[in-house]
This record gives structure tokens, C-alpha cells and sequence, in this order.
């Protein structure tokens, strides 16, 4: 059977969440950020999230649900992954926006595009191992191999609670000392956002 066909097979249809957080993140957004650079944000999160859902199916998985929310969109399957799928899964998202920026300029021959910088910059902000981060979640489901659960959760918040500091920082201080004024205080608000707000409309 073709991978087309097998991604076609069952019920398609599923239930679709919106959070508070997306939409308060999705109107900053609109007034921090001009059309353009939310045209390419938008394109990178749905390649990113279409990864994900395309190798969740390829491995085996149905989707009961969708939620919108200030980390993108998460994806409820019907049962949790194991081992290698879950990390094949969680790493098919910005792996496929890193995929894309190469192909781009090995075609196109321009390293200084938009759309190379949003899919770089998508693709290795997500590996951050925060939380609710592709890169949290991974760094979470390879420490449960090694360790148990108790430890993982402790190392996981330690790690957190480390980066946040360092980001919210840094993000202070580019925002005060340097020029980069509206992406630090956008980075303070995702994470604050992210933090504080989960509820679901």
C-alpha cells in the first residue's frame, strides 16, 4: 500500500481546540509583527505541524484531536507513541523546516531569504528543550529510557527553569541595550504566554 493511501485510510475527521493563549499570541502578533513576516511564520508552523501529523499516521497512529494553542498545534493521538516513534515523531517537525531552508538554497542559491531564515529559525527554536518545545518533549522522552520518571520530571524543571532564565535575560537585555527591540519582547511574551495561559475556549 502507497504511504497516500494509507495516510487516507480511517475517519478524518477529528475535533479542533482553540486555547486562550492562541488567540491573545495571535493578536501581539498582528501588532508586533507586518504581514510578511507572519505570512512565513504561518507557512513554517504548517509545514512544521503537517510533519508531524503525516509521520504520527505513517507510523500507525489516528488523530482524535486537534488544539490550537500559543505552542502551535498539538496533536492528541489515540494512543501515546513508544520509544523511537515518539521521538521519530517529535523530530519530524523541525527536521522538515531545516529540510526545507536547505533545498531552498541549494535551488534558489539564496542563503539571505526570508524563507530560509524563518524555516532555520523554526526548526532550531524548536529543538530547545523547553517544555512546550518539540525539544522538551524529546529531551523528556529520552531521559524516561535512562531514568525514572521521577528523576526525568526533576531534570526536565531544572533544565526549564535554567533556559527560561537565560532567554528572559537575554531577551531583557536586547531589548533595553540593542536594536532588536520588537523579536526579544516577542520572545518574553511567547514563553510568558506559554507559561501562564492553557485554557481551552
Amino acid at each position: 500500500m502507497s504511504p497516500l493511501a494509507y495516510l487516507c485510510r480511517g475517519d478524518i475527521l477529528f475535533s479542533v481546540k482553540i486555547r486562550y493563549s492562541f488567540i491573545i499570541f495571535a493578536v501581539i502578533s498582528m501588532l508586533l509583527l507586518d504581514l510578511e513576516v507572519i505570512f512565513y511564520a504561518l507557512f513554517c508552523m504548517s509545514v512544521h505541524e503537517a510533519s508531524h501529523m503525516i509521520s504520527a499516521k505513517l507510523l500507525g497512529h489516528d488523530i482524535k484531536s486537534l488544539s490550537l494553542s500559543a505552542q502551535g498545534l498539538t496533536i492528541d493521538l489515540d494512543q501515546k507513541p513508544s520509544g523511537y516513534k515518539n521521538i521519530i515523531i517529535i523530530l519530524s517537525g523541525p527536521l522538515i523546516n531545516l529540510l526545507c531552508s536547505s533545498v531552498y538554497m541549494l535551488i534558489i542559491h539564496d542563503t539571505s531569504s526570508l524563507f530560509v531564515a524563518f524555516n532555520q529559525s523554526f526548526g532550531f527554536f524548536n529543538l530547545i528543550p523547553l517544555k512546550f518545545l518539540d525539544g522538551g518533549r524529546l529531551l523528556e522522552e529520552l531521559l524516561d529510557l535512562c531514568f525514572p520518571s521521577r528523576i526525568s520530571e526533576r531534570i526536565c524543571f531544572i533544565v526549564n527553569a535554567v533556559l527560561l532564565c537565560v532567554m528572559w535575560c537575554v531577551s531583557i537585555y536586547c531589548f533595553l541595550f540593542e536594536s532588536s527591540h520588537s523579536s526579544s519582547m516577542f520572545i518574553c511574551i511567547f514563553t510568558l504566554i506559554n507559561l501562564c495561559l492553557d485554557d481551552t475556549l
